[in-house]
């Protein structure tokens, strides 16, 4: 809970004044999107995943690597993991960004909302996923297939 609070409130204050419709100033993107890693890293800790380590098979440099970053979502870990390995924002649906603390959180990370009740909705993700991957003053995208895309 502690971890929550700290990284909302890094967002609250990184936030403050922000159209988030627009990229964050670099400042900002530093500042949040640390607290945001740290916080991940921490999550990771604090469940015993006390050593992870990270392996680019490619070699690539960090700016190079690809915008849209696509993985299986086989538990709740793997958002932490990838957040904290890649630097991504996922798309997430709407219905998370409602939460009061969890909320903020999302929109002031630029996460992307997912409508999954409309077919609008549906495309408009699917149009800021396309923005996303081709900005790269906005955050890569971390997508997890399985997602559901329908009513449950």
């Amino acid at each position: 809970a502690i971890l929550v609070l700290f990284v909302y409130f890094v967002c609250l204050f990184g936030g403050l004044g922000h159209n988030f419709a627009h990229p964050l100033p670099r400042w900002r993107y530093t500042l949040m999107h640390g607290a945001y890693r740290f916080g991940c890293r921490a999550m990771l800790f604090v469940v015993g995943f006390y050593r992870v380590q990270l392996h680019d098979i490619r070699g690539e440099p960090y700016e190079t690597m690809p915008r849209i970053v696509v993985a299986n979502h086989i538990s709740l870990w793997d958002v932490f993991y990838l957040a904290y390995a890649f630097d991504v924002v996922a798309a997430s649906k709407k219905e998370s960004f409602s939460y009061p603390i969890f909320g903020r959180i999302l929109k002031s990370l630029q996460f992307i909302e997912v409508d999954r009740h409309t077919s609008h909705g549906r495309r408009k993700a699917m149009q800021e996923i396309e923005r996303y991957g081709r900005d790269p003053r906005l955050p890569r995208v971390l997508i997890f297939p399985e997602g559901t895309t329908h009513v449950e």
